[in-house]
Protein backbone atom coordinates (compact mmCIF):
# COMPACT_ATOMS: atom_id res chain seq x y z
CA UNK A 1 0.00 0.00 0.00
CA UNK A 2 1.31 3.45 -0.83
CA UNK A 3 1.57 5.87 2.01
CA UNK A 4 -0.84 8.85 2.56
CA UNK A 5 1.98 10.98 3.07
CA UNK A 6 5.31 11.00 2.06
CA UNK A 7 7.35 13.84 4.29
CA UNK A 8 5.66 17.33 3.49
CA UNK A 9 4.36 15.66 0.21
CA UNK A 10 0.62 14.84 0.05
CA UNK A 11 -0.17 12.13 -1.87
CA UNK A 12 -3.34 11.43 -3.23
CA UNK A 13 -3.95 7.43 -3.00
CA UNK A 14 -6.55 7.13 -5.82
CA UNK A 15 -3.98 8.93 -8.57
CA UNK A 16 -1.02 7.36 -8.00
CA UNK A 17 -3.04 3.99 -8.87
CA UNK A 18 -4.29 6.18 -12.34
CA UNK A 19 -0.41 6.91 -13.12
CA UNK A 20 0.42 3.13 -12.82
CA UNK A 21 -1.97 2.06 -14.57
CA UNK A 22 -1.24 4.52 -17.28
CA UNK A 23 2.44 3.30 -17.49
CA UNK A 24 1.41 -0.06 -17.59
CA UNK A 25 -1.05 0.27 -20.22
CA UNK A 26 1.65 2.50 -22.31
CA UNK A 27 4.44 0.46 -21.75
CA UNK A 28 2.42 -2.97 -22.59
CA UNK A 29 0.83 -1.38 -25.65
CA UNK A 30 4.39 -0.82 -26.99
CA UNK A 31 5.66 -4.18 -25.96
CA UNK A 32 2.86 -5.84 -27.18
CA UNK A 33 2.90 -4.18 -30.99
CA UNK A 34 6.71 -4.72 -31.17
CA UNK A 35 6.88 -8.73 -29.73
CA UNK A 36 3.44 -9.92 -32.03
CA UNK A 37 4.58 -7.88 -34.88
CA UNK A 38 8.25 -9.26 -34.60
CA UNK A 39 7.19 -12.27 -33.49
CA UNK A 40 4.71 -13.37 -36.75
CA UNK A 41 7.04 -12.17 -38.69
CA UNK A 42 9.51 -14.73 -37.97
CA UNK A 43 6.70 -17.43 -37.91
CA UNK A 44 5.53 -16.24 -41.49
CA UNK A 45 8.58 -14.59 -43.05
CA UNK A 46 11.83 -16.58 -41.36
CA UNK A 47 14.12 -16.10 -44.52
CA UNK A 48 13.14 -12.53 -44.91
CA UNK A 49 13.01 -11.51 -41.09
CA UNK A 50 16.89 -12.88 -41.13
CA UNK A 51 17.76 -10.93 -43.80
CA UNK A 52 15.99 -7.56 -42.60
CA UNK A 53 18.04 -7.42 -39.57
CA UNK A 54 21.19 -5.25 -39.54
CA UNK A 55 24.15 -7.89 -38.63
CA UNK A 56 21.18 -11.30 -38.12
CA UNK A 57 22.88 -12.60 -41.01
CA UNK A 58 26.63 -12.69 -39.90
CA UNK A 59 25.52 -14.07 -36.91
CA UNK A 60 25.49 -17.44 -38.37
CA UNK A 61 23.76 -19.87 -40.58
CA UNK A 62 19.98 -19.56 -41.59
CA UNK A 63 18.03 -21.69 -38.97
CA UNK A 64 14.37 -21.05 -39.90
CA UNK A 65 13.71 -23.19 -36.92
CA UNK A 66 15.22 -21.38 -34.84
CA UNK A 67 13.97 -18.06 -35.95
CA UNK A 68 10.07 -19.29 -36.04
CA UNK A 69 10.67 -20.98 -31.93
CA UNK A 70 11.66 -17.65 -31.07
CA UNK A 71 8.79 -16.57 -32.84
CA UNK A 72 6.23 -17.80 -31.79
CA UNK A 73 7.73 -17.26 -28.12
CA UNK A 74 7.89 -13.53 -28.50
CA UNK A 75 3.91 -13.79 -29.79
CA UNK A 76 3.02 -15.73 -26.84
CA UNK A 77 4.79 -13.04 -24.20
CA UNK A 78 2.48 -10.29 -26.38
CA UNK A 79 -0.11 -12.48 -25.41
CA UNK A 80 0.76 -13.09 -22.21
CA UNK A 81 1.40 -9.24 -21.17
CA UNK A 82 -1.97 -8.61 -23.29
CA UNK A 83 -3.77 -10.78 -21.30
CA UNK A 84 -2.32 -8.93 -17.84
CA UNK A 85 -4.27 -5.78 -19.14
CA UNK A 86 -7.86 -7.39 -19.35
CA UNK A 87 -7.50 -10.12 -16.38
CA UNK A 88 -5.81 -7.59 -13.77
CA UNK A 89 -6.34 -10.44 -10.33
CA UNK A 90 -3.91 -12.64 -12.78
CA UNK A 91 -1.72 -9.95 -14.04
CA UNK A 92 1.63 -10.33 -11.70
CA UNK A 93 1.42 -13.76 -12.98
CA UNK A 94 1.45 -13.68 -16.50
CA UNK A 95 3.82 -10.60 -16.90
CA UNK A 96 6.08 -12.60 -14.73
CA UNK A 97 5.96 -15.60 -17.33
CA UNK A 98 6.31 -12.87 -19.84
CA UNK A 99 9.02 -11.49 -18.34
CA UNK A 100 11.01 -14.79 -17.77
CA UNK A 101 11.22 -15.40 -21.19
CA UNK A 102 12.48 -12.46 -22.24
CA UNK A 103 14.90 -11.82 -19.60
CA UNK A 104 16.73 -15.36 -20.13
CA UNK A 105 16.50 -14.88 -24.24
CA UNK A 106 18.78 -11.29 -22.58
CA UNK A 107 21.25 -13.21 -20.41
CA UNK A 108 21.49 -15.78 -23.43
CA UNK A 109 21.89 -12.97 -26.23
CA UNK A 110 24.10 -10.87 -23.05
CA UNK A 111 26.98 -13.88 -23.04
CA UNK A 112 27.15 -14.28 -26.82
CA UNK A 113 27.63 -11.27 -27.60
CA UNK A 114 30.29 -10.55 -24.43
CA UNK A 115 32.74 -13.10 -26.84
CA UNK A 116 34.90 -10.96 -28.95
CA UNK A 117 33.69 -12.90 -32.02
CA UNK A 118 30.60 -10.92 -32.31
CA UNK A 119 30.90 -7.14 -33.92
CA UNK A 120 29.43 -3.95 -32.24
CA UNK A 121 26.72 -4.13 -34.91
CA UNK A 122 25.61 -7.05 -33.16
CA UNK A 123 25.35 -5.43 -29.44
CA UNK A 124 23.42 -2.37 -31.38
CA UNK A 125 20.75 -4.33 -32.86
CA UNK A 126 20.56 -6.92 -29.64
CA UNK A 127 20.05 -3.68 -27.36
CA UNK A 128 16.64 -2.55 -29.15
CA UNK A 129 15.21 -6.07 -30.48
CA UNK A 130 16.39 -8.15 -26.75
CA UNK A 131 17.81 -5.88 -23.81
CA UNK A 132 14.94 -3.21 -24.59
CA UNK A 133 11.97 -5.54 -24.42
CA UNK A 134 13.48 -7.15 -21.78
CA UNK A 135 13.81 -4.42 -19.63
CA UNK A 136 10.36 -2.87 -20.47
CA UNK A 137 9.05 -6.18 -19.51
CA UNK A 138 10.39 -6.18 -16.18
CA UNK A 139 9.44 -2.23 -15.10
CA UNK A 140 6.02 -4.06 -16.21
CA UNK A 141 6.04 -7.00 -13.57
CA UNK A 142 7.09 -4.12 -10.87
CA UNK A 143 4.25 -2.33 -11.83
CA UNK A 144 2.47 -4.57 -12.16
CA UNK A 145 2.83 -6.30 -8.95
CA UNK A 146 3.47 -2.68 -7.03
CA UNK A 147 -0.33 -1.50 -7.92
CA UNK A 148 -3.05 -2.88 -5.23
CA UNK A 149 -5.77 -2.56 -7.94
CA UNK A 150 -5.06 -6.35 -9.10
CA UNK A 151 -5.94 -7.07 -5.27
CA UNK A 152 -9.61 -5.53 -6.18
CA UNK A 153 -10.56 -6.69 -9.89
CA UNK A 154 -12.48 -9.60 -10.65
CA UNK A 155 -11.98 -11.26 -13.92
Amino acid sequence: MLPENLGSVQVNYPDWLAVWDRAAVSITTALCVFLMGSGLLMVLDPSGWHQSGPGLAAQGGFNPYLIRSVGAANALAATLLDRGLTRPSKRPALWRLASSWLCARAIVHFIEVSSPAHAFEVATTDAVGVYLPAMMSMVLWKLGTASPRHLHDGD
